[in-house]
């Protein structure tokens, strides 16, 4: 399945997920082995997500499919979970609910660390702001002010 579908997926099934007041995280579509596996990934967006809640999600998706077959062009088994500490951060809203956090970041272009240092493509700093379209990143190397369309992954650094 290619990225335009996991896309269209994504649309379908945000509405659901928005509508009983959770964020949509991540979207995958896995295979092991025989077994595919649509997996979602929700969250409040205050945190926290029940495994209750978890589980009423599942049905409302794993419904949608039953009234839209062709939506997948195979059958899968629809996991919705919650994404956990080491979630991925992608939107400014998820950078916004871990300031004053360290965090390990990825960038689709190196950029330098500081004066007169060469460029890097991974940084880890304590995310002490985000402003407009940016984060500011505190590391070891000074403060970086960082777009987030130029962040490639990001996730908190737990322990």
């Amino acid at each position: 399945m290619d990225q335009d579908e996991v896309c269209n997926l994504k649309e379908k099934i945000s509405p659901f997920i928005t509508n009983e007041g959770f964020d949509l995280v991540e979207v995958k579509l896995l295979t092991f082995g025989r077994r595919k596996v649509l997996s979602v990934l929700a969250d409040r967006s205050n945190g926290g997500i029940t495994i209750g809640e978890c589980a009423a999600l599942n049905r409302k998706i794993s419904n949608l499919f039953e009234k839209e077959p062709n939506l997948l062009e195979d059958d899968y088994l629809v996991e919705v979970s919650s994404p956990g500490l080491d979630r991925p951060l992608a939107t400014k809203n998820d950078f916004l609910k871990t300031i004053n956090s360290n965090l390990n970041i990825l960038l689709n272009s190196t950029m330098k660390a500081a004066q007169g240092k060469k460029e890097k493509q991974e940084f880890d700093g304590e995310l002490i702001e985000v402003r407009d379209e940016n984060i500011h990143l505190n590391t070891k190397e000074g403060i970086l002010i960082i777009s987030l369309d130029n962040i490639k992954k990001a996730k908190q650094i737990i322990g």
